[in-house]
């Protein structure tokens, strides 16, 4: 895909699968604490004179900080150390755009970050940065759940809930809607990380804790700096074992 970029917005299933495979997707924070910041912040600035003014200089004040920043390439060192999840073919692209958000991360850090032949060096902080925006989507993209269900997953989760009803789920959350709720457990039992006691009334909900352990691994993390070295030495050590054997058999 070529062309300017472009900041899209919508709601869950509205975009085809392999659009959004080219999108850098993050979702953004529905929670009623944020909406209650952005109800606040509304008011203020209809309310406050001087609040418009301050936006303004702020905005004036980032975009002269971007006209700063020269376009350079980025040299990641620690590339060969990523560990990153490679069981789906979506995450051939996801791999590309995390090492994107890292030279990204570089390229906006550039008088903080040293230079080498005229490129950027990437830091680990700058891999920290990447991971923190995107382990949400990496995880996504590891796993089968879609947002509603990895939604009320978290909140279970968060919420230290072994053993749960849905009016538990609406007494926590009652901005999400019985429909959304309903179909997110649906989800999570057809994937069998919950389950659920068809007779107990009201219904309630047990995690399953090794389905759960497995969707928690970790999806993108960095190797410590001998881990490649020691990695390369066992696999030889390995292939010497078994070459050492066919020969003795």
């Amino acid at each position: 895909m070529r062309g300017d970029p472009r900041a899209s917005g919508g709601t869950a299933g509205t975009l085809d699968d392999q659009v959004l495979s080219r999108c850098l997707e993050i979702r953004v924070d529905e929670s009623p604490p944020q909406t209650q910041r952005i109800v606040e912040a509304q008011l203020r600035l209809r309310s406050d004179p001087g609040c418009a003014e301050r936006r303004e200089k702020v905005i004036l004040r980032h975009q002269a900080a971007q006209r700063m920043l020269q376009a350079k390439a980025v040299l990641i060192p620690f590339a060969a150390r990523i560990e990153f999840c490679g069981s789906r073919v979506s995450h051939r692209r996801l791999l590309d755009k995390f090492l994107n958000l890292v030279a990204a991360s570089a390229l906006l850090h550039q008088f903080q970050r040293p230079q080498d032949a005229g490129m950027i060096v990437a830091s680990e902080r700058d891999f920290s940065i990447a991971a923190d925006l995107l382990t949400d989507v990496i995880g996504r993209a590891s796993d089968e759940l879609s947002a509603a269900a990895r939604d009320v997953l978290e909140l279970v989760l968060a919420e230290s809930l072994s053993v749960f009803s849905m009016d538990d789920l609406t007494i926590k959350r009652p901005d999400w809607t019985r429909h959304k709720t309903r179909g997110a457990l649906d989800e999570l039992l057809g994937l069998e990380v919950i389950a659920s006691p068809k007779r107990s009334r009201p219904r309630r909900y047990d995690v399953v804790a090794s389905a759960v352990a497995s969707l928690a691994a970790p999806a993108v993390r960095l190797l410590p700096v001998g881990a490649i070295v020691d990695s390369v030495q066992n696999s030889m050590s390995a292939r010497r074992s078994i070459s050492a054997s066919r020969a003795t058999g």
